[in-house]
């Protein structure tokens, strides 16, 4: 009887740490994504190493700026679905090409086909982020088009929105090649040269 208490003690607390894991990341994450941080945790969060819960944290361009050759931080995101995404996750298994655009711009529709082209090829996640106010468009846009990988919307106001977060300013397309180590390779404006993209994608470990 005296050894079966502390066994059960343990496995209750292995149960508790397992689940508060669960919470943190599935329920807590999410909802300070969607609802934003108090000075107080935002503080406190902004001291993790390489994480960013990316829409509660501002870096002003003139401060901060992702180049390429830097390793970039772990982020937090949500889905158009609300599945919390973490960028580390991604990594894990292969490059993340990451695609900055909106349902009404010209060049970014254009580029469609070549991005449908890179994914079925399997070699990159995809992760699109979209500033197009209304989701109802963005996800009809989606459906129409057929763009079957993971998106994001980013309507926040002008000076909030992710790009100017990461000091990339106001210019659609962007696109920004994350290697598995976490290091921007290469950032395209305008348009992917694929050429330069299948040389980029042999940088990544």
């Amino acid at each position: 009887m005296g050894a079966l208490f502390p066994n059960l003690m343990c496995r209750i607390f292995t149960h508790f740490m397992s689940a508060t894991k669960i919470f943190l990341r599935n329920v807590l994450l999410p909802t300070l994504l969607i609802t934003g941080l108090q000075p107080g945790l935002q503080a406190q969060f902004s001291n993790i190493p390489r994480t960013i819960l990316w829409d509660t944290l501002t870096y002003p361009s003139t401060q901060y700026g992702w180049k390429e050759g830097m390793e970039v931080p772990n982020l937090y995101l949500l889905d158009i679905h609300l599945n919390p995404l973490e960028l580390d996750d991604l990594l894990s298994e292969k490059p993340v090409l990451l695609d900055f655009w909106f349902t009404a711009c010209p060049p970014c529709r254009e580029n469609n086909p070549l991005l449908k082209k890179i994914h079925r090829k399997g070699k990159v996640y995809i992760l699109s982020i979209s500033i197009d106010e209304k989701l109802t468009t963005l996800k009809a846009f989606i459906k129409k088009e057929q763009l079957s990988w993971q998106h994001i919307q980013d309507n926040h106001p002008y000076p909030n929105r992710f790009k100017n977060r990461i000091g990339l300013g106001n210019y659609y397309p962007d696109y920004l090649l994350i290697g598995r180590d976490g290091t921007l390779i290469q950032r395209w404006q305008g348009e992917i040269k694929m050429d330069e993209f299948k040389r980029a994608l042999k940088l990544s470990p």
